[in-house]
């Protein structure tokens, strides 16, 4: 009895960090910077998170949960846009990203822990996912030279920051 309640209680704990991630992405989406053809939003801080946080398949489920309701037209996306039309836009290899540093973050972090190091490399590893898809999308529409800049190199400095913070805020929670 006591174990079936404890296998109750850690699926309702999973439960709830899977919506939490969701509800996260869709509460950053809407924190943004409006530049042309990507804004800069506070996905990938979160997505780092979940990414630093979560056992891989929470973080998996969380960021399927999120773009599989915004794809279904639930207004998560940035400027409470949703729908298939937005996923296909200049901001679906961005979505994509998401989901694949979310999936391989986890990965990383427990093969190699979550020092200040390895935490900076994964913080790295998981934006260069996030652009490497973004641009490689991107780059159909626009041109491949165009996305480089306009969806890769205005984001170097909010991305560098970013992981400055996540690096300290991890430092601190492993301190609690």
């Amino acid at each position: 009895m006591i174990e079936a309640q404890v296998l109750k209680s850690a699926r309702t704990l999973n439960i709830i960090k899977v919506l939490g991630g969701a509800c996260a992405m869709a509460a950053a989406a809407q924190i943004s910077i409006p530049i042309k053809p990507v804004v800069i939003t506070f996905h990938t801080l979160i997505v780092m998170i979940i990414g630093l946080t979560y056992a891989p398949a929470l973080a998996r489920n969380a960021m399927a949960t999120y773009l599989l309701a915004g794809a279904a037209g639930l207004p998560l996306f940035s400027g409470f846009n949703g729908g298939l039309p937005y996923i296909m836009g200049p901001t679906g290899g961005y979505l994509a990203g998401f989901f694949a540093a979310a999936c391989v973050m986890p990965y990383f972090q427990q093969r190699y822990g979550n020092g200040t190091i390895s935490t900076a490399c994964n913080c790295l590893l998981g934006s260069v996912i996030i652009y490497a898809l973004g641009i490689a999308w991107l780059g159909q529409i626009i041109g491949y030279e165009k996305a480089f800049y306009s969806g890769f190199v205005v984001f170097i400095p909010t991305g560098i920051a970013k992981i400055l913070l996540l690096v300290g805020i991890m430092r601190y929670i492993r301190r609690l």
